[in-house]
């Protein structure tokens, strides 16, 4: 059995350091893969959190309402008062495997094939993470028994007056902790722009303006027939990285074959982020022996979460057709 140990041992530091290597480019490859991660991303809006049992981030709902003007000698009111508290969000784990029979381990062992099988199997499993978070992306967290990341659909849902525990708060009896939700006006053949600024100024004071459009490829393919012909504006780091887009009032729109159909949202990304773990960041497990067989797996993992801190400043308008 020495040979099949030797070889076994060597495939094992060799996938090992091969992820190791790629570990990096990984984050970049799954990460990079549609637009609304790109863009988190490419903004600084992912940030790491080492640890802990949950992600607590700090929510300013309120203002003192202390400031006033003053005369000679005037009084400012020095009631403390805590406008703070704070969203508490589960970690979520997403995990794939990479799998090795012995067979094929033994039967393709020179140099070169080995080499191939574990970029073969490195891109395999980069390739069904990209997949699993592009669909987490806007589902609600409920996938797989409430393990999915909590995407676009819980963040801004399609119902906020309707109970959304997110964070740990519920927006039904917190006003302040909702997001807009607008229905189109009418036909997108009449109403797209009008929509469009609609929902703009409902998520913004008139400074705080949202800086990300997603929406379905018809409402897309609907507003560029709009304005092609007037001008074209995109956002020319997006494009080289393959995603089609307009620059719609400053406002960068991207489209996505995922998104929910009839909707466009607005995301204003100072306010929501992609929490991870840089220890657990896509980390691959040691080479584990399957019980009862020759064969050997290892596990690739990524503790995350999507986390909103102003839900007022994200929105949704739906029934656009």
């Amino acid at each position: 059995m020495a040979a099949p140990a030797a070889l076994t041992e060597q495939l094992d530091s060799l996938y090992s350091s091969t992820w190791q290597d790629m570990q990096g480019k990984a984050w970049d490859q799954i990460y990079s893969a549609r637009p609304f991660y790109w863009w988190l991303m490419s903004n600084e809006r992912m940030e790491p959190q080492s640890g802990g049992r949950f992600i607590g981030v700090q929510l300013n709902y309120a203002k003192p309402g202390t400031a006033k003007s003053i005369g000679r000698a005037g009084t400012i009111d020095i009631q403390p008062i805590d406008p703070l508290t704070t969203a508490v969000y589960n970690w979520k784990y997403v995990a794939n495997s990479v799998q090795r029979l012995f067979v094929d381990d033994q039967q393709n062992s020179s140099e070169y094939e080995i080499i191939d099988r574990v970029q073969n199997a490195v891109d395999n499993c980069i390739l069904d993470l990209q997949d699993t978070l592009a669909r987490m992306q806007f589902g609600d967290g409920s996938g797989n028994g409430g393990l999915d990341i909590e995407g676009l659909d819980k963040q801004i849902t399609v119902t906020p007056t309707v109970d959304n525990n997110l964070g740990g708060i519920n927006n039904n009896t917190n006003t302040w902790w909702r997001n807009v939700q607008n229905t189109s006006l009418g036909s997108m053949d009449v109403y797209l722009l009008a929509d469009m600024r609609k929902l703009i100024r409902s998520v913004s004071d008139g400074v705080d303006y949202p800086r990300l459009l997603l929406t379905t490829a018809d409402i897309f393919e609907a507003y560029e027939a709009e304005v092609l012909e007037f001008y074209r504006t995109d956002n020319r780091k997006a494009t080289d990285m393959g995603f089609e887009n307009f620059t719609f009032k400053g406002i960068t729109m991207f489209w996505d074959a995922l998104v929910g159909a009839g909707r466009m949202y607005a995301i204003n990304d100072k306010y929501m982020k992609l929490k991870y773990d840089p220890r657990v960041k896509f980390a691959m497990t040691e080479w584990k022996q399957i019980p009862n067989q020759l064969d050997r797996v290892a596990q690739v993992v990524c503790a995350a979460n999507l986390v909103t801190t102003q839900r007022r400043r994200q929105g949704v308008t739906t029934g656009i057709a």
